[in-house]
């Protein structure tokens, strides 16, 4: 069986920004596409039958959020199968009413609940915003531009949607008022100093460089772009997902995973120790120099009053996990000292972080292009 559509396939161009994923990924001819389709209708077939329908459909959505939802779900599942863990139930009933995506049963006939989530730093409001600028990149990216790439810069995102075709307008005749021999003479005479077209208006600012190709030839007009800095600030989207997700079940007799796909930049093990049990600061003694680490009581797990969130047995964290980058893809289980359901030592595979003696101690586990026995560099195009 396949979830994907029986069509003709040509597009061998990279996904475009107003493009939704499965989109792409339907329509793409890339061998690397068909790699991924392969994989994924073979993770669905693995999927019990009788609750294929709903993930299917929110994988097939052309809402980016609920695509990516649904694939961590798949992907989760797929994971649990692997390393030889039963599904004995998907979305189970909780006495408040709640469903939880997966009891599971471990080798040693001991059981656990698992939730799957995403872990976004962006409001809906940015998200619009978000949206807004990438259909203000799409337009840049058709301009007609033979002889030169354009370096684009942004800062900021559209207030309110932009007229795009002026914009493209007034950046075509930009481009077409370029002479390309003229600039190639003046930068073989070592003047480099490029032509430029600015636009500020409603919170964005574009700043745009034409830079001749080496051999001209058509194609999509962005040759590079250079994105806004920032603060990293993962750990408050990890942390805000354990304390969203923690006491939503009630009372629970078994342990409770929360596996968060965290999509900030720049995600990783310092911002999830960060996110359950707090952010790290310097303490120095202003007479002797001397200094020490601690953390903020602002953790998931460690509270201004003590332990907190103690529903959660563990923390499972993935970083930008999509249909694309699983191979690249490593896990990273953190258990809570202070569970109130102790969760076992379950063979998932992924590295294993856990307080002993009052340190921090990591098993290494394996990355998920090893446990599914999937090349590095997969799903390469040929």
């Amino acid at each position: 069986m396949t979830i994907f559509d029986c069509q003709d396939r040509c597009d061998l161009e990279p996904a475009r920004n107003l493009v939704g994923k499965f989109d792409y990924l339907n329509t793409s001819a890339r061998p690397a596409a068909e790699r991924v389709r392969t994989l994924v209708d073979r993770w669905v077939t693995e999927y019990p039958r009788e609750h294929r329908t709903k993930p299917v459909n929110r994988i097939r959505s052309r809402d980016d959020t609920r695509h990516l939802s649904a694939v961590f779900e798949l992907s989760l599942h797929a994971l649990l199968k692997k390393r030889g863990f039963s599904i004995v139930d998907i979305e189970p009933t909780m006495p408040n009413g709640t469903q939880p995506d997966f009891l599971v049963q471990a080798h040693d006939g001991s059981q656990f609940y698992l939730e799957a989530t995403l872990a976004n730093r962006y409001t809906d409001q940015e998200i619009g915003a978000q949206r807004r600028l990438n259909a203000v990149l799409d337009s840049i990216d058709s301009i007609e531009s033979e002889n030169f790439f354009l370096h684009l810069k942004t800062r900021g995102t559209p207030n309110s949607p932009v007229r795009l075709k002026k914009l493209k307008s007034e950046i075509q005749s930009f481009v077409d008022g370029l002479d390309y021999l003229v600039l190639i003479e003046k930068i073989r005479a070592g003047n480099r100093k490029l032509p430029h077209w600015k636009y500020n208006k409603d919170g964005l600012s574009l700043f745009i460089q034409a830079v001749p190709k080496n051999s001209p030839k058509p194609g999509r007009a962005i040759g590079a772009r250079n994105l806004p800095g920032g603060i990293v600030t993962a750990h408050q989207s990890i942390r805000n997902s354990i304390d969203r997700k923690s006491g939503k079940y009630g009372d629970l007799e078994l342990p409770l995973i929360i596996a968060v796909n965290c999509l900030d930049e720049y995600a990783n093990n310092d911002q999830a120790l960060d996110a359950i049990f707090g952010t790290e600061v310097v303490v120095v003694n202003q007479e002797t120099g001397e200094h020490h680490y601690q953390r903020n009581p602002d953790g998931a797990w460690n509270g201004p009053a003590g332990p907190q969130n103690t529903k959660c047995s563990a923390l499972l964290l993935f970083s930008q996990l999509t249909l694309w980058s699983i191979a690249q893809r490593s896990g990273a289980l953190f258990r809570n000292p202070w569970a109130a359901n102790e969760l076992p030592a379950i063979p998932l595979g992924v590295n294993d972080w856990a307080v002993q003696d009052g340190k921090l101690v990591q098993d290494l586990g394996n990355s998920l292009g090893e446990i599914f026995d999937l090349g590095a560099d997969w799903p390469k195009d040929d």
